[in-house]
């Protein structure tokens, strides 16, 4: 709910287990989601993640399919 009201817009990815069971929520911060359509049409999500939520991993870029991620949209016109 504070990411709703301070950023707009709330994310979190879903996880699945082996059997694509939701066991999950894990929150992502929207000032570093990129939310956009590809020439499809079809949304797509992209995180930078960096060092800090992820010690072993270099920055980089997460593409997340829309199905693993549960957006929840603030008032807006977009999307």
């Amino acid at each position: 709910m504070t990411h709703l009201l301070l950023w707009g817009n709330a994310y979190a990815q879903i996880i699945r287990n082996g059997k694509d069971e939701f066991v999950a929520l894990y929150p992502i911060m929207p000032n570093k989601m990129t939310v956009d359509r590809g020439a499809n049409g079809q949304l797509y999500y992209q995180y930078m993640r960096s060092n800090e939520e992820a010690p072993t991993m270099k920055d980089a870029t997460v593409n997340l399919h829309p199905s693993d991620v549960l957006h929840i949209r603030g008032l807006g016109f977009r999307f």
